[in-house]
């Protein structure tokens, strides 16, 4: 389906409809609002937080919000979208998302390049000049998390966000909340962004409040997209069609907004 404005395709109006753009959002001038959002996301990885929820109902902006803040932070940072293992292989089979950390850390340069000493030691790991691959059953993941941790002493604290995280649930033999678990207590400069549109699921998967998992009792900060109000809601599509220098009536945004009820996406 083509995403449309006033019965016309998005590409016919050209890159100036920024604000309307269907597609996950990368750098803050493209992202309508949610500087309460970055800011408590930016406040919270200050502080060291190590396990940090960042939770909405579907087409609120989830990943458009975690792309620009990883973006707008000098942190280093790795993500994985859970969702595309999943859907390729109907389970997050470890080593698939091992090889998706590698992956990413090998798309930025600055980490795969001064951690190359700590991958080297991570067993299961083979390291070939600026190839990375796992090379032997005994690959372990929580050895995977430390080399980064061991990168962070000296470069300052690393984000590791999983997107869709509500995936995790289908580790089959790995269970992801105990290797979690493990990396939130162990390892003092990772902070692991878990982002989830199915907030049910995620926390189903993470069990809080369950004496018998492995993260009960671990503190997490949430971080939660809302809605947008009906004022909101009224000032970005007035924003966002004023910037296409496309005129549209009140009764239409007025429409626009009892119809979406607050769901940019």
């Amino acid at each position: 389906m083509k995403a449309e404005f006033l019965g016309k395709p998005f590409n016919s109006w050209g890159c100036k409809l920024i604000l309307f753009s269907p597609y996950p959002k990368t750098k803050r001038k493209e992202l309508f609002d949610r500087e309460r959002e970055l800011r408590e996301f930016e406040e919270a990885i200050g502080r060291g937080e190590r396990l940090i929820p960042l939770l909405e109902l579907r087409r609120l902006g989830k990943s458009s919000l975690l792309n620009v803040a990883l973006n707008e932070l000098s942190n280093s940072s790795i993500k994985i979208d859970v969702r595309k293992t999943y859907s390729e292989f109907s389970s997050v089979n470890r080593y698939v998302i091992g090889k998706m950390l590698l992956s990413a850390m090998s798309g930025r340069q600055r980490i795969i390049e001064e951690a190359k000493t700590f991958l080297e030691r991570v067993r299961g790991v083979s390291v070939s000049g600026v190839r990375i691959e796992i090379t032997s059953k005994e690959f372990s993941i929580t050895e995977l998390l430390e080399a980064p941790n061991d990168y962070g002493e000296r470069a300052g604290r690393i984000i590791i966000a999983f997107d869709e995280a509500q995936y995790l649930r289908f580790g089959e033999a790995t269970k992801y909340d105990g290797i979690l678990a493990y990396a939130i207590d162990n390892p003092e400069n990772l902070s692991f962004v878990l982002a989830g549109s199915e907030v049910g699921l995620l926390f189903d998967f993470l069990k809080f409040n369950d004496p018998n998992a492995p993260l009960f009792g671990r503190y997490h900060h949430d971080i939660i997209l809302n809605r947008f109000s009906p004022e909101l809601s009224a000032e970005f599509l007035r924003r966002g069609f004023n910037g296409g220098e496309v005129k549209v009536s009140e009764r239409e945004i007025k429409g626009a907004i009892e119809e979406l009820d607050g769901i940019v996406g």
